[in-house]
């Protein structure tokens, strides 16, 4: 999948399944794949994670501390580094590609401390 394609289906999740006022993908689905369905799992480097259906979720501040029932970052991650970060609160979807085996959670770790710094 080309970084381009993986944008696309972030932001398709950013909007709510819309796409050119189009319902492709139910709003409704998307609202149940995003809640808590499994509570830390794991975490990615330092960070706590919560697992939907087919998204990890991550909380905004990177902590974990104050996780309500409703994440604040959407991810999907893939192997060899493919990340899709969603974040609503920012109206952004960010995309990160690698070929890396020894650091997964580099590109959570890029997101926190760059990519959320930035625009906060």
């Amino acid at each position: 999948m080309k970084p381009r394609d993986m944008a696309k289906l972030g932001y398709l999740v950013l909007k709510k399944g819309l796409w050119e006022d189009k319902q492709i993908v139910s709003r409704e689905w998307l609202d149940e794949s995003m809640q808590h369905h499994v509570r830390n799992p794991r975490t990615f480097g330092s960070h706590p994670v919560d697992y939907g259906y087919l998204w990890w979720l991550l909380p905004l501040d990177g902590s974990g501390r104050d996780r309500g029932e409703q994440a604040d970052i959407y991810t999907a991650a893939g192997a060899r580094d493919q990340w899709i970060f969603v974040i609503p609160r920012y109206d952004m979807v960010v995309v990160v590609t690698g070929n890396t085996v020894s650091t997964f959670a580099q590109p959570v770790d890029f997101l926190y401390t760059d990519i959320l710094n930035a625009v906060r």
